[in-house]
């Protein structure tokens, strides 16, 4: 009788968690309509939808009861999907097809990111491109000028022209890979390149919108920021406080990230959360220390308001990243819940903010940013929760007591944070920081004790004048953060490099941890069974045999060799970025990169390498066409193959009008290639701009 009204208790509490599963469920509807190759019908979101809400609205009885939640989930998940399909056919604006230029572009600039090795990208809200006719332009253009600034630079809302050469933005360089058209899709982005002169400013807005006004007061702050505070610590807090991280140098940027303290470039919870808590604590405490008002005003809800204010303003001029606009929706809300007499931090307002995140933006859920800063404040808000549910322990007091709790509640939070992101950074960079915990103990407190008080005192001092002192304390705090990141980074094993895991072990990490979060009864611990399921398929990833790039230029193929693995290219300098992003999923690093005629039979016609036990050819010619096709049993082929070539090929034969049509391809010589065909329906919308 006791272990039934247990399990009637445990039911009921869990009954009410409903809500928190509602986040997932749209977002796994969003992701199965943008994740997929070709483009899904969209009927069949609308039908399931549309039952879901008929079955929710006119079924009853005890079976449509005891249905509610499957029934509840499934019509969010058609939701989402519905919903991503809608965002997808809102954005629609048109996209070059071929390489155009150099030509002549005109529009008004909507942002310019300052670069550390000099030169600027400027992003235009277009207004003409030579040669093209209106209906067909591009919405915006994102061009890069590698030369000398203009004396004058351009502002947000000025006129400009540029003359540069323009691309469709660019597919992944790994079928798995970061997709870039369809992030750019989604920007209204219609053409990339980069400019062969600097921009000239054809008219200067003098009376910018309220966007154009906020991005030209990032970038004087940037500025201010850089000509206040010397070298790299200067950058890191233009980046913090702005969110323009192209500044910031690359092996500084490359030691923040070994270091495990990544997570400093990122606009996220950490920077809000500190100053808008700072904000809220100071307010409370002016407002308390006068007893009038101590007295017969609500401090508490008046300081929350001064939060409010102060989120709203550091998103802003942040530039409003995924985990920007997470952190701000969380203290947002808060902030609402102590207006409200209400908790502040829950789960609860952590769905509450991914579900207002992914009703706007759909796109979210396939970006890595979205994943960790999701994964991360999940994890800490559910341990906490626990944490809370426990007895409390007795603790020291005094000053060493609060130092003692400090130090331990850090180590928790990174604890916590690393398990949870570490999935998904092995899934999406393929590295894993091995003294993270190390670095985040040794900077964190510096941050959170000196870099935050003293920026959010130069905000406050700005208006005097007396903002230069203040950050200069920032930038040598941040100095010492970087001191601590170089030499954590610089440790012997610093860094694992790991091979990309396959999508299902990612996808049961998620499943198992969000059934170990959001679940309170003893049965959450059968999410820890999925978990261990993937990290245990991280250890045995899936890893290709031959690489094409996605214009057929170039091919590499793993090796397996006396030093381990390499990553054997037919050119090491054609398309570098591919070369590194097919490195970096095989969990190797650059120095994994080596010319394929170290280790195969070559001549300038082509190589000839075994792998896995049989022969694989990569052909630069039709010259040796005939006679690689007799001796491989894989040809890869990096010009045009004529047809009639094509059928008197005894080998499995891949070629440049293969890449072109499916993308990047990757094959395994024990299981079919996941792309060595164009895919069968509809392309993608953002797909259509890379056809040849």
């Amino acid at each position: 009788a006791e272990a039934r009204g247990a399990l009637a208790r445990w039911s009921e509490a869990e009954s009410g968690r409903l809500f928190l599963w509602c986040a997932p469920a749209f977002g796994f509807g969003a992701l199965a309509y943008l994740a997929p190759a070709t483009e899904p019908p969209v009927w069949i979101g609308a039908v399931l939808l549309a039952a879901g809400v008929a079955a929710l609205y006119g079924w009853s009885g005890a079976r449509a009861e005891a249905a509610r939640p499957a029934l509840v989930l499934a019509t969010v998940l058609a939701a989402g999907f519905c919903v991503a399909a809608m965002r997808t056919a809102s954005v629609a604006a048109p996209v070059i097809s071929r390489e155009t230029g150099p030509v002549s572009v005109t529009g008004r600039l909507m942002e310019r990111f300052d670069e550390a090795g000099g030169g600027a990208t400027y992003r235009l809200k277009t207004a003409a491109i030579e040669g093209i006719v209106s209906a067909e332009t591009p919405a915006a253009v994102r061009l890069r000028w590698r030369g000398a600034a203009p004396e004058i630079p351009p502002a947000a809302g000025d006129a400009v022209r540029i003359v540069g050469v323009l691309n469709p933005p660019p597919g992944p360089v790994s079928p798995r890979g970061f997709h870039y058209a369809r992030q750019a899709w989604f920007e209204r982005l219609g053409a990339t390149g980069y400019a062969v002169g600097p921009p000239e400013i054809l008219e200067p807005e003098t009376r910018p919108d309220f966007a154009e006004r906020i991005e030209r007061a990032r970038t004087a702050l940037a500025a201010h920021i850089l000509a206040t505070v010397d070298g790299p610590a200067g950058r890191l807090l233009a980046a913090m406080v702005t969110g323009k991280r192209g500044s910031v140098p690359e092996d500084a940027e490359e030691a923040l990230r070994d270091a495990g303290l990544a997570h400093l470039l990122a606009i996220s919870g950490l920077h809000i959360g500190i100053v808008a808590g700072l904000i809220f604590a100071l307010s409370r405490s002016l407002l308390a220390a006068v007893p009038d008002l101590a007295v017969k005003a609500p401090v508490k809800k008046i300081a929350a308001l001064a939060g409010i204010g102060a989120t709203l303003a550091y998103l802003a001029l942040s530039g409003g990243a995924w985990s920007a606009r997470r952190a701000a929706i969380m203290a947002l809300v808060a902030f609402l819940a102590i207006l409200a007499d209400r908790r502040a931090i829950s789960l609860r307002n952590v769905a509450v903010a991914a579900l207002i995140i992914l009703a706007f933006s759909p796109e979210a859920v396939v970006h890595a940013g979205f994943h960790m800063s999701f994964a991360a404040t999940t994890a800490l808000v559910a341990a906490y929760e626990y944490v809370r549910s426990r007895p409390a322990t007795p603790r020291l007091e005094g000053l060493r007591g609060r130092f003692a709790g400090y130090a331990a509640a850090l180590a928790f939070t990174s604890v916590v944070a690393g398990l949870a992101t570490g999935p998904f950074a092995v899934y999406h960079f393929n590295r894993s920081a091995t003294f993270g915990l190390a670095g985040n103990l040794l900077a964190m407190p510096i941050v959170g004790l000196v870099t935050a008080p003293s920026a959010v005192a130069a905000a406050v001092a700005a208006p005097f004048g007396l903002s230069e002192p203040f950050l200069a304390l920032c930038g040598k705090s941040l100095d010492a953060v970087l001191w601590v990141a170089h030499s954590v980074a610089e440790t012997p094993g610093s860094v694992a490099h790991l091979a990309t895991p396959p999508s299902w072990a990612l996808l049961a990490v998620i499943g198992g941890g969000l059934w170990f979060c959001l679940q309170t009864a003893p049965w959450r611990v059968a999410g820890l069974a999925p978990i261990l399921l993937g990290v245990t398929a991280t250890g045995a990833p899936e890893r290709p045999d031959i690489y094409v790039s996605r214009d057929g230029e170039n091919a590499a193929v793993l090796l397996e060799t006396v030093d381990g693995l390499r990553l054997g290219a037919w050119s090491v300098r054609r398309d570098r970025y591919a070369l590194e992003t097919w490195a970096r999923r095989a969990g190797l690093d650059r120095d994994g990169i080596v010319p394929l005629a170290e280790f195969a039979e070559c001549d300038d016609l082509g190589c000839v390498a075994e792998v896995q036990g049989r022969a694989v050819a990569i052909s630069d010619g039709v010259d040796a066409l005939f006679e690689d096709c007799a001796r491989a049993e894989l040809v890869v082929s990096l010009g045009f193959t004529p047809e009639t070539m094509r059928r008197r090929c005894a080998a499995r034969l891949i070629d440049r009008g293969d890449a072109r049509d499916a993308g990047a391809i990757e094959i395994s010589l024990s299981d079919p290639p996941e792309a060595d065909a164009a895919p069968n329906g509809r392309p993608r919308p953002w797909d259509r701009g890379n056809a040849q």
